[in-house]
């Protein structure tokens, strides 16, 4: 799966060993579903949706039998791409599964907790860190992204459904402080189909 996690207002057209993923751009916070690739080298390339140039190019490693999530990381020059397994440690039909991943180019280390809960379920990740999966009853739940030296609520997502055998990423994506070109700072999550 490929998400557009660049902080910009621009929208990406995305292309695997040459070929265009999907019709229409991907925006901000956009995820394309699941591809089948055979094992080995592929190639991943993006453009602006009105502009042939390459923003970015990179080659991935993938195993068989294996899911990844590629995020698309960071802005202008500084575009990068972040390449993560999704292949969990473990499996249930009676529990949920969520993970966390800070790709916030301009916020401190995060923590991610249960709304208005002092403990934390995943702590400190800093830019481009990524938690493993962690269990969690199934049901609804509202998020909150703390500042982890602070303390401090950055971001809440509410009213989120867990559902039983599912797997989540919850990510921190935009800026802190973005400028008017730039998408603000919040937290987002995608099941993982």
């Amino acid at each position: 799966t490929i998400i557009n996690a660049s902080p910009t207002l621009a929208t990406y057209n995305a292309y695997l060993d040459g070929t265009k993923v999907v019709e229409g751009a991907l925006p901000f916070g956009g995820v394309i579903p699941y591809a089948t690739l055979t094992a080995g080298d592929h190639t991943l390339k993006f453009t602006a949706e009105s502009d042939p140039m390459v923003l970015l190019t990179k080659t991935i490693a993938t195993d068989a039998n294996k899911a990844y999530s590629f995020f698309v990381i960071n802005k202008n020059e500084n575009m990068d791409g972040l390449l993560v397994s999704d292949s969990p440690d473990s499996y249930s039909t009676e529990k949920a599964f969520i993970r966390f991943v800070n790709l916030s180019p301009d916020a401190p280390a995060l923590d991610l907790s249960l709304n208005n809960e002092t403990q934390n379920l995943i702590a400190d990740k800093s830019y481009k860190e990524v938690s493993s999966f962690t269990e969690i009853t199934p049901g609804t739940y509202s998020f909150d992204t703390k500042n982890a030296a602070e303390g401090t609520v950055m971001n809440t997502l509410s009213s989120t459904v867990l559902e039983a055998g599912q797997y989540y990423t919850v990510m921190a994506i935009g800026l802190v402080q973005p400028n008017d070109v730039e998408e603000s700072f919040k937290l987002q999550i995608y099941t993982h189909k």
